[in-house]
């Protein structure tokens, strides 16, 4: 008799392998299946947590919003090096006025002439005070001597963006840190797995034994095989590391797994990279 049975060494999966193998498994329950064998709400509710697990799977390897941050960092980049280069060029002016500018301006500029090039935090600080200076009383004049007025208001705008991606950013890190971990939600959604399979194996075992329906046992037949050979490749996984053994198959294709051998000399605490 086909069955899917308890996927063993889950504690020791590293969080790439478990979010793997579950969002392989949860594909091969379709909600149009889950659907034809009232099985609904028992996949929905796998669903649910599993896109937690995803939400701060992803989000650790990298935030959702890392390509926006990059490029509000290089159009901020290249604000400030227009600014930076277009008054080391109007030191060089034939105009005494835009030469005494650039002097002053390269002279308050020199604190921060490598902000580019430092941490996205110090880059932000450093960029902030260089525009204070810039648009205070005592440079304003020159920045308008040099046709920069617009440009210093451009990068502020820039900078001020990037702070604001930047902060919401760590915000987010700090509340997922906070209160939901993977630690938490591996094994909430390994419970959820496991009941759907249990609710799939009893609707496979009354179509056998009971109904003898073998238009329903082959319909639920191949999502059990979809299912074991996810849990095979799973095992073939973790033996590869000394965790446990490979799976077999046996001629009903439901996967042999030695029990637990305790874990490989691991302990039983959940991966979390």
């Amino acid at each position: 008799m086909k069955k899917i049975p308890e996927i063993l060494y889950l504690k020791s999966a590293r969080n790439a392998e478990h979010y793997n193998l579950q969002e392989a498994l949860l594909k091969a329950v379709s909600t149009s299946f889950a659907t034809e064998y009232k099985l609904t709400e028992l996949r929905d509710s796998y669903a649910s947590l599993f896109e937690k697990e995803d939400s701060i799977y992803l989000q650790n390897k990298a935030f959702a919003d890392t390509k926006e941050l990059s490029d509000k960092d290089a159009v901020r980049d290249r604000l400030f090096r227009l600014v930076k280069l277009t008054i080391q060029s109007k030191q060089l002016s034939l105009i005494p006025a835009e030469v005494a500018a650039g002097d002053k301006l390269a002279f308050a500029m020199k604190p921060y002439s490598t902000a580019a090039s430092k941490p996205d935090a110090e880059n932000t600080a450093m960029v902030s005070d260089f525009v204070k200076k810039l648009q205070s009383d005592e440079y304003s004049s020159y920045v308008q001597t040099l046709g920069l007025t617009e440009v210093v208001a451009s990068l502020k705008t820039a900078n001020d963006e990037f702070a604001e991606l930047y902060s919401r950013r760590a915000d987010e890190k700090r509340v997922r840190t906070v209160t939901e971990t993977l630690l938490q939600v591996r094994p909430q959604v390994d419970d959820a797995a496991r009941k759907l399979f249990e609710a799939i194996n009893a609707i496979y075992m009354v179509s056998e034994v009971i109904e003898k329906d073998a238009a329903k046992m082959a319909a639920i037949g191949a999502v059990i095989d979809a299912i074991n050979a996810e849990i095979v490749q799973f095992s073939e996984t973790l033996s590869r590391r000394g965790i446990g053994s490979k799976a077999k198959v046996d001629p009903d294709d439901k996967p042999l797994i030695p029990p637990e051998e305790g874990g490989g000399g691991e302990d039983d605490r959940p991966v979390i990279e």
